[in-house]
């Protein structure tokens, strides 16, 4: 291997702040555009009913990470009631995942080949494509990559080749890997292992700084979680938390993977499809003459250039056509996620064995950093399973970018400035494409809501600009009735979100059947809910019976029709009689949302 061990100088961090504002300015060109109502809506919903004193798990129903939802409450608190200030949290996260990012790679990259990176993982971002694909979402995914970019870089930084190994750096990685637990369990459960796998191995031949530094991580990982349990027990959640955290989702990814969820998480892993052979044959079939050039005759050696340029223009002709607009980037990133798990874990073993086994090729500083980036690696590029979808995608390959670039430059033996050029070729279809797609996205004549309150100041076209007129109904109705609260049935959240009294008066935002498959103990729950405060109700189109029958039951009329959002509004015309049906199940359900009876 090539030998290049780097420490970070001023001009690194001036680069950390230029990398950190560019992704915030571009990403944030597509951060308010487009309105999710179930996604976007889970989030907000639930960040808005803590903000107003509800207590997480045990009146609020969130399967993803705890911190996540405060971190959300923190800019509701900082930047108002809307969805716009969500939006802003995650711009922020990608902006300073990129920085931190940036002085990871620049570990073990030339500056021109750390900025590369970047510029890669700008291309495999998903906000290009038109919105219902191209959502910038408020995932816990988001949040949970800046806590993976803080904890390689404190990582990385325990295996420079300084003098001094500070224990706070082991204690602080420790801390931030159970931070992206309590943001989205999965990454952190892996990224803990990945952490502490490396450690173990950077450090073998030296048994005290071994001991040492997995007592601090270890002390570190146990500071977080001790408290964020001591949190929940202390508001007697701590089961609510256990059954809807991680007994829910691992019920969640059994049902949709089907079988052992880990085994099918590990199949669907390595798994690789038709089209994304084709991007890897691809790759590999420019890389590798280039890997073996010393070998190969001199004029034959001379034309590597021209036929690198060659293969790209007749490849692309031939094949992009067949696969559609999309299909390539689709093809080239999953095909990733198929051969690096595998690439990964070969070279970690490999760097292992190095670490134990001196290697005169191999220089000393090199390996412990490229050990540390090699597991978070493999960490993150696990986490994406069950839902392969672009977002997924992107957000497990991201930390990956840096060290797949090393992989090319070390690969090919050739210079960084060709390897930039070759990047840009290789990616140069896919580019002109996003850039296509960046520029109708953003061409796009938007709608720029006012109403309802909490979706105000984002950009919509489409059927999602009925959401003005669902916000001007909903205002008209408040103004007729005594209460301005909305109960939701259904699974739009935005809706259910647009309600102005705090607490909400429901426990449970949404009506699902899998969360709670007894339909009396629904009803109890809405019995309650409108027999107290009568709030407007908010339902699907395409309503089941059970829905139908308390409408009626509650005396409620319909309103309005939002045929492109679809969702429908009831308003009451009286409080319901004390002998009907409601009255014999109006009574508050005893169990709290997080019980499993819910």
């Amino acid at each position: 291997m090539q030998k290049h061990v780097s420490l970070l100088g001023k001009r690194d961090y001036i680069l950390f702040f230029v990398v950190t504002l560019l992704t915030g300015v571009f990403f944030g060109l597509f951060a308010y555009i487009g309105v999710d109502a179930i996604h976007d809506g889970m989030m907000l919903k639930t960040a808005l009913d803590l903000e107003s004193g509800q207590s997480l798990h045990k009146e609020v129903w969130f399967i993803f990470g705890s911190l996540t939802a405060y971190i959300q409450v923190f800019f509701l608190w900082a930047l108002g009631d809307t969805l716009a200030s969500l939006r802003t949290s995650a711009l922020c996260a990608y902006a300073l995942c990129s920085g931190l990012l940036y002085l990871c790679w620049r570990q073990f990259l030339p500056v021109s080949l750390a900025l590369l990176s970047v510029f890669v993982w700008y291309v495999f971002a998903p906000f290009y494509l038109p919105s219902n694909l191209g959502r910038f979402h408020i995932w816990s995914s988001v949040y949970a990559l800046l806590f993976q970019a803080l904890s390689l870089l404190l990582l990385i930084s325990t295996s420079t080749s300084t003098s001094r190994k500070p224990t706070i750096l082991y204690l602080c990685c420790g801390i931030t890997a159970s931070l992206t637990f309590w943001c989205r369990q999965p990454v952190g459960v892996f990224l803990t292992m990945a952490c502490g796998a490396a450690l173990i191995i950077n450090h073998l031949k030296e048994r005290r700084l071994l001991l040492r530094s997995l007592v601090f991580f270890a002390l570190g990982c146990l500071a977080v979680h001790g408290f964020a349990l001591a949190c929940l027990f202390s508001k007697n959640a701590l089961g609510d938390w256990y059954f809807q955290t991680i007994q829910f989702p691992a019920k969640w990814a059994q049902d949709t993977l089907g079988g052992n969820p880990v085994a099918r998480m590990l199949v669907g892993t390595f798994s690789v499809g038709n089209w994304s052979r084709k991007a890897l044959v691809l790759l590999l079939a420019v890389t590798t003459p280039w890997a073996f050039r010393n070998k190969i005759p001199r004029p034959i050696r001379r034309a590597l250039p021209l036929y690198t340029g060659l293969f790209f223009v007749l490849s692309y002709a031939l094949l992009v056509p067949s696969w559609g607009r999309y299909q390539i980037i689709n093809s080239l990133s999953t095909g990733l996620l198929a051969v690096l798990p595998f690439i990964f874990l070969i070279w970690g073993i490999w760097l292992s064995v190095l670490s134990v086994v001196p290697w005169r090729r191999i220089p000393a500083g090199s390996t412990p950093m490229l050990i540390s980036a090699v597991f978070v690696s493999v960490a993150s590029l696990l986490q994406y399973m069950p839902q392969r979808c672009d977002h997924h995608i992107f957000w497990a390959l991201t930390p990956v970018v840096g060290l797949f670039v090393y992989l090319v430059w070390q690969y090919t033996k050739i210079q960084s400035r060709w390897i930039v050029i070759g990047f840009l070729l290789f990616l140069g279809p896919i580019i002109v494409d996003r850039l296509i797609l960046a520029q109708n996205k953003l061409s796009i004549p938007y709608v720029t809501l006012s109403k309802p309150s909490v979706l105000r100041g984002l950009h919509v076209t489409g059927e999602e600009t009925q959401w003005q007129d669902f916000g001007e109904a909903i205002e008209e109705q408040y103004k007729k009735h005594s209460t301005q609260s909305i109960l939701l049935m259904g699974w739009h959240h935005v809706a259910g979100a647009s309600g102005k009294s705090y607490p909400r008066i429901a426990p449970i935002f949404a009506y699902d059947k899998f969360y709670s498959p007894d339909p009396r103990r629904w009803e109890s729950i809405w019995a309650a809910s409108v027999k107290t405060a009568r709030p407007l109700i908010v339902t699907e189109l395409e309503r089941e019976e059970l829905v139908e029958k308390f409408l009626t039951k509650a005396n409620y009329c319909s309103s309005a029709k939002f045929e492109k959002l679809g969702i429908e509004l009831f308003v009451p015309l009286a409080s319901p009689s004390e002998d009907s049906v409601m009255a014999s199940t109006a009574q508050s359900p005893k169990n709290s949302v997080g019980s499993r009876t819910h």
